[in-house]
């Protein structure tokens, strides 16, 4: 087919530009200048939230860490502070607490009871003997068998089981005078014995630390308390031995009486719980809280530690100090927050220079730039609100709250939405920014910053181009399952709690599920407060039972399959650069929906034979044609279509020019200048009368990939329909001649599309035409029937005709075929 050339009138406007090319570069330059200019004042403004969000009034040491945990970061004061320790206030009351004896009552009664028994035992005892004063020694004695049958006997029975022969060779050797005295000397010294107090340690009321003190308080009988130091059993018994054994008598005698004796050594103690008490409290009132002095300087907690109970309470000590020291000198820059600043700069900093040198195309789409700034701020808000709540008390008074907190940040949020909306680029970028300052916020924690990552990677991976709402949520929760195993690692890797590392990991699968579903609950949300469309809506508005597509099918059925082909061709060549395969079939089949309002003056719906263009100048018919564009729009805001449809609805004629028309109002101006020649008389009309611009289609040009690419469908599937011989060879020049007329007409100016994509869809054009235009296989009954009609039809001719004559041409020659013309508009006359 032959290439459509530019008009004397576009070759001349080509010309000006090309002569006025230096002065658009000095007007392009102060552009790019202030879009840079604007790029830096959103960089600077980011930074400025993301410190104000992140970093404003936040614990310098992130979120608090717990008991007994292993701590991964080495803590360093950086400010002198002093603080009222509990734990070692305790330990000094409870060490005084050991140093108070305990306070026993001592009980007499048992000791008097012995002491009374004995003595009458003695005295009966030499009652029974009936010895006169004068009797001779040898007459004094009592035998052993005498005694026995005198305790036997006795009425008081022997309940301190006295053996008979020690209490007769106790009197056989002192006799009745002495015996009795030394008798109430050893009474005496038991007494005195008793009276410090025995006690037995292993009596319920006995303290553990009672074995190992000294120094005891007693209350006696008359209420008062001393402080002695009391006897075991074991003590008395050895103290008894050696008072017996200091007695004006002989040792062996001595030693008898130590074992007639040793029966009256028995506990009298008994512990007054309350008194002890008492004693504990008052000495425990008089201690005076425990001030510790750190220094500028000093460790507070060392890595790879535990945190015990001293250390966490010196921790929280040094937050407390470090938020009273912000309130104190709230003008003042700290270290810490400057550090954060810096650090904040950089790595946006580095961010910015990334962008500047991908192919992430965010800086050239101020929309695409600013809603990826917002869903990453919104991200931080949410982390920074969840970090928190570890401040509140409710939270404090519940360790493992504050252990899960962490875990429940939604990382993905961001990156998942971002991905459905503007793609995986910006979201990666996302990513790596909400990962970051997220560990920030958690005191520089390297694990904190892998886990967030790869989690928010898995959510990008898992939500790239997704079509099913469902497919959000199971996004969601994979992201949440990664991040639970990186939980669950932490949780060993710490030596946590087994319920602890259970919750957390719970917690974090749990997080992913809430990610997924108010992914989900906000995505209708946010596809209208952006005027974004996602593949999600795409997806839906494919359906065939659509209102816009049922009307279609019935009031423009020809326009609706014309619709369907370019759907098929573009999709596919979409398919084959990487571009939107979706999105250019759901707006192919909605781009000609304003022909609905006037079907008939499209040639794909003119079943009847009718054409009103016959009736109407070229002018009054192309303003109709151009019209289903602008109607087009009115459908789609009518049935709240998405902008990226009313766009292509716009953009799919771009501003080429309605060609047939345009030809036919030449034509007849030049008719009428004929007429003019014949009759000098008639009104003069001016041959400049037919202005371009009222055929030609308002446009925009397409702006988009995808938006070019249906362009050239359009106009392909209308132009294959004049093909008269489909062949691969007609196919490729008819593509050929579409695309190069429309970079030619400017058509593809503003576009994205580079030369090697454009091969591509031509190749896909061309393929899915040839399938689509292809030539069905003739069956043989029509194949006979056809046979038996030539047969006919030459029969008839040679009636007419002499033997040997030569047919008709136009019997012999088939009909040769016409060029096809090279504009869609031809399918609209």
């Amino acid at each position: 087919m032959g290439v459509i050339r530019k008009n004397k009138r576009q070759q001349a406007e080509s010309s000006r530009v090309k002569r006025l090319g230096s002065d658009r570069d000095s007007l392009v330059r102060p552009l790019f200048e202030r879009r840079s200019l604007l790029n830096f004042a959103i960089y600077l403004l980011f930074t400025v939230a993301v410190i104000l969000v992140c970093f404003t009034g936040l614990d310098p040491l992130g979120p608090s860490l717990q008991r007994n945990q292993i701590a991964r970061v080495h803590v360093i004061s950086e400010i002198s502070f002093e603080y009222a320790s509990d734990i070692q206030t305790r330990e000094r009351m409870e060490a005084q607490r050991q140093r108070v004896p305990p306070v026993y009552r001592l009980d007499p009664s048992a000791m008097q009871s012995y002491q009374s028994y004995l003595t009458q035992l003695f005295n009966d005892l030499i009652a029974y003997a009936e010895v006169p004063e004068d009797a001779p020694e040898d007459a004094v004695r009592m035998e052993t068998d005498e005694v026995s049958h005198f305790l036997d006997t006795y009425d008081a029975g022997n309940p301190y089981n006295f053996r008979s022969s020690d209490l007769a060779s106790f009197y056989n050797r002192l006799g009745p005078t002495r015996a009795k005295e030394a008798i109430q000397e050893a009474l005496i010294i038991l007494g005195e014995i008793t009276d410090q107090g025995i006690h037995d340690p292993s009596a319920s009321f006995i303290d553990e630390t009672a074995e190992s003190m000294s120094l005891f308080h007693v209350l006696d009988e008359a209420g008062n308390i001393r402080q002695v130091e009391i006897l075991s059993e074991e003590d008395a018994l050895r103290s008894l031995r050696i008072n017996l054994l200091a007695l004006d008598i002989p040792r062996d005698t001595a030693l008898i009486l130590f074992r007639l004796l040793r029966t009256g050594i028995r506990p009298n103690l008994e512990f007054d719980e309350g008194k002890t008490e008492e004693l504990i409290q008052r000495a425990q009132a008089a201690v005076q809280p425990v001030r510790v002095q750190v220094q500028a300087g000093d460790t507070i907690v060392e890595a790879n530690s535990q945190v015990t109970a001293a250390v966490y309470e010196q921790l929280e000590a040094y937050r407390a100090a470090l938020r009273d020291a912000e309130e104190r000198e709230l003008g003042r820059i700290d270290a810490v927050w400057m550090e954060r600043f810096i650090l904040t700069l950089a790595i946006i900093f580095g961010a910015a220079l990334y962008l500047r040198t991908s192919r992430i195309r965010i800086q050239a789409n101020h929309r695409v730039f600013i809603l990826s700034g917002g869903f990453i701020l919104a991200n931080l808000v949410a982390a920074r609100l969840i970090l928190e709540l570890g401040g509140n008390r409710v939270v404090e008074m519940i360790p493992m709250l504050q252990q899960l907190l962490p875990w429940m940040i939604p990382v993905a949020l961001g990156p998942i939405i971002l991905t459905v909306l503007v793609g995986a680029g910006p979201a990666v970028i996302a990513a790596g920014l909400i990962s970051v300052f997220n560990a920030m916020m958690q005191g520089n924690s390297l694990s904190v910053l892998i886990a967030s990552l790869l989690s928010a990677l898995v959510g990008i991976y898992c939500s790239r181009n997704i079509q099913l709402r469902a497919r959000v949520v199971r996004a969601g929760v994979l992201a949440g399952v990664l991040l639970a195993v990186a939980a669950m690692l932490s949780g060993i890797r710490d030596n946590l709690e087994p319920s602890t590392v259970f919750g957390q990991t719970l917690t974090a699968i749990l997080a992913g599920l809430f990610t997924g579903m108010i992914v989900v609950a906000l995505l209708p949300l946010l596809e209208n407060l952006f005027n974004d469309t996602t593949d999600i809506t795409l997806l839906e508005l494919t359906d065939f039972n659509h209102p816009l597509l049922r009307k279609m099918q019935v009031e423009a059925p020809g326009s609706y399959h014309h619709s369907l082909m370019v759907a098929n061709l573009s999709e596919n060549a979409a398919a084959s650069i990487g571009a939107n395969s979706l999105l250019c079939r759901v707006c192919a089949l909605f781009h000609d929906i304003g022909k609905m309002v006037k079907p008939e003056y499209f040639a794909e719906n003119q079943r009847s034979g009718y054409n009103p263009h016959i009736e109407r100048n070229p002018s009054m018919s192309a303003l109709v044609i151009k019209s289903h564009v602008k109607e087009g729009v009115q459908l789609a805001r009518k049935f709240k279509l998405p902008q990226v449809i009313e766009d292509v609805i716009r953009q799919h004629h771009g501003t080429s020019l309605i060609q047939y028309f345009y030809y036919k109002a030449l034509e007849k101006q030049k008719g009428e200048g004929a007429q003019e020649a014949i009759h000098p008389n008639a009104p003069r009309i001016e041959l400049d009368k037919v202005d371009e611009d009222t055929y030609r289609y308002e446009g925009p040009v397409p702006q988009f990939t995808e938006s070019a690419i249906i362009m050239l469908a359009d106009s392909l599937e209308a132009a294959s329909r004049s093909l008269r011989k489909v062949t691969p060879q007609s196919i490729e020049e008819l593509v050929d001649g579409i695309v190069t007329a429309r970079m030619e007409d400017g058509q593809l100016d503003d576009t994205p599309l580079t030369f090697s994509q454009l091969k591509l869809v031509k190749e896909s054009f061309m393929f899915t035409l040839l399938n689509m235009l292809h030539a069905r296989v003739e069956y043989p009954e029509e194949a006979q029937g056809s046979e038996k009609k030539a047969r006919k039809k030459m029969t008839r001719h040679s009636r007419f005709s002499s033997p040997g004559l030569p047919l008709p041409e136009s019997i012999t020659e088939p009909p040769k075929p016409m060029n096809p013309p090279a504009e869609s508009d031809d399918k609209e006359r």
